[in-house]
């Protein structure tokens, strides 16, 4: 018994000085936050390039899925494809969108188009999907938050059919 107690008093000391960060102590490997680095926020002509660029295939897919859309019998094969494809590129626009350092004087506009694209995206699931063109619900955008944008950036403002 007394040999059991001694092995108690033991065990209790040591637990007590790892606890206390004595001399033998481990300290636990505890996992710090790393601050994700700063990003710098773009100058409103950095912006406009780096924008242009970004929305450049989105706006290529969406040119080619209303010129395929408005065929007198489009190829739905090609139509899914291009839904495919515009759900890829919304998301990465959404991305981008969302990731970069908007001048202030921008970044409502910016989280106004975030918030088309987001919406957008569940329709090129429709269309990537459709069986028929009768499946494909009417775009809901109207180019409204893109314009506000391109206007923001001191770019030109691109006519559009909504």
């Amino acid at each position: 018994m007394r040999r059991s107690a001694v092995t108690m008093l033991a065990l209790a000391a040591a637990l007590t000085g790892c606890a206390s960060g004595g001399p033998g102590a481990v300290t636990p490997a505890v996992p710090t936050s790393v601050a994700a680095p700063a990003r710098k926020t773009l100058t409103v002509e950095q912006a406009g390039a780096a924008y242009l660029k970004a929305v450049a295939e989105p706006n290529r897919i969406t040119s080619a899925l209303g010129t395929e859309g408005g065929r007198r019998n489009p190829r739905m094969d090609r139509v899914r494809a291009l839904g495919r494809q515009m759900q890829t590129a919304d998301r990465r626009f959404l991305d981008f969108l969302t990731r970069t350092a908007w001048p202030p004087e921008v970044q409502s506009a910016i989280d106004a188009l975030a918030e088309d694209t987001a919406a957008g995206i569940s329709r090129d699931a429709r269309i990537a999907n459709a069986k028929s063109m009768a499946d494909i619900p009417p775009e809901a955008r109207t180019g409204g938050a893109a314009q506000l944008v391109r206007a923001k950036l001191g770019l030109d403002v691109v006519p559009t059919s909504g």
